[in-house]
């Protein structure tokens, strides 16, 4: 099952464990992973209620956010408790610490919620009015984008108006836009174009300009991509892939790397690009699994088994503490990289 699959039928499930824990402690319990060499690695699970599918880290406000597909929680790093539990539908959500806000997709209703950090309430809505695959916010322009049917479409922060909408794929049959993410510092987005279940046509990589609004670069990365992350300071996009492999594009080139030996059958990447660390998370057999990769040496200096499926997680770059969503099984996975 493609990361969007998932994450339809997370929106569709949601609710069924809604309200499971109000504001306040969560129902935690300790694990270990380990690392390269044999060392453990302390890890904790937690109890978000729903169908937890994506985290976003505020690293200024030490704030954690998950959507689970019946509301948006937050979590307060200083003492891994939840702090809030915002009453919105929210799947995806994406940080804006310049401006303080979250924003966060009903999903298969196609509308965006804008969550102000200070009060722990939805600002405003959105109406997109189509299915949503993927949501990236760019600070530095003030701009969240979103793929939505075969286009990638940008709006206002300020303002929550569309401002553009580019048409990436005319044949939605057969192929189709969803995983997104942005680099303020080259002002371009990153968009996944995967196949629609036709193992015969090639996923891509497509590098679009914010400022001309048009793609300017295209990148053949082979069957199966489920996500990616750039990380921005040191110019690479990570995508993992379903055919058990991780691919690296330099973003400078646009040449690609793979990394064959992580078989993560993967859902999620995140990057921590001051610890210079990689998250991956993905299932090995019956079970799921996080491997944690340095981005130096591109080899794997870590594992922590979970019991489900993990999916699209983040990392804070200032306290090195990783949070992933556990699909289906209300819970978050924390340790530190």
């Amino acid at each position: 099952m493609k990361v969007r699959a998932l994450a339809a039928a997370a929106v569709m499930a949601a609710g069924t464990l809604a309200g499971v824990l109000a504001a306040g402690a969560p129902a935690a319990s300790a694990g270990t992973g380990a690392a390269a060499g044999g060392a453990a690695i302390p890890v904790r699970h937690f109890n978000v209620g729903g169908n937890p599918g994506a985290a976003a880290v505020d690293p200024g406000r030490g704030a954690v956010w998950v959507g689970t597909g019946s509301a948006v929680v937050r979590i307060r790093e200083a003492t891994q408790r939840i702090a809030a539990r915002v009453k919105f539908d929210g799947y995806f959500v994406a940080v804006d610490p310049s401006r303080g806000v979250v924003w966060t997709v009903n999903q298969a209703y196609g509308t965006l919620a804008e969550i102000s950090e200070q009060t722990n309430k939805v600002i405003r809505t959105v109406a997109v009015n189509a299915l949503i695959e993927g949501l990236a916010v760019d600070p530095r322009t003030g701009t969240v984008w979103v793929t939505t049917g075969g286009s990638l479409v940008e709006l206002s922060e300020a303002t929550g108006k569309v401002l553009h909408r580019s048409v990436l794929v005319s044949n939605v049959q057969f192929k189709a836009p969803y995983g997104v993410a942005a680099d303020p510092n080259r002002g371009v987005v990153w968009v996944v174009i995967e196949q629609d279940n036709r193992p015969a046509v090639d996923g891509l990589l497509v590098e679009y300009k914010e400022s001309a609004h048009r793609v300017i670069r295209k990148v053949p990365l082979g069957t199966g991509i489920t996500s990616i992350a750039v990380d921005a300071t040191h110019g690479t996009v990570w995508a993992a892939t379903w055919s058990q492999t991780v691919r690296i594009v330099r973003e400078s080139t646009g040449r690609v790397k793979t990394l064959s030996d992580i078989p993560n059958g993967g859902t999620g990447v995140a990057i921590d690009p001051v610890a210079r660390r990689v998250l991956i998370t993905g299932t090995q057999g019956t079970g799921g699994l996080i491997w944690i990769v340095s981005e130096t040496t591109d080899k794997v200096v870590g594992q922590v088994p979970v019991g489900f499926e993990p999916v699209l997680p983040a990392v804070d770059p200032r306290t090195h503490n990783a949070y992933v969503p556990i699909n289906f099984r209300a819970s978050v996975t924390e340790f530190r990289v």
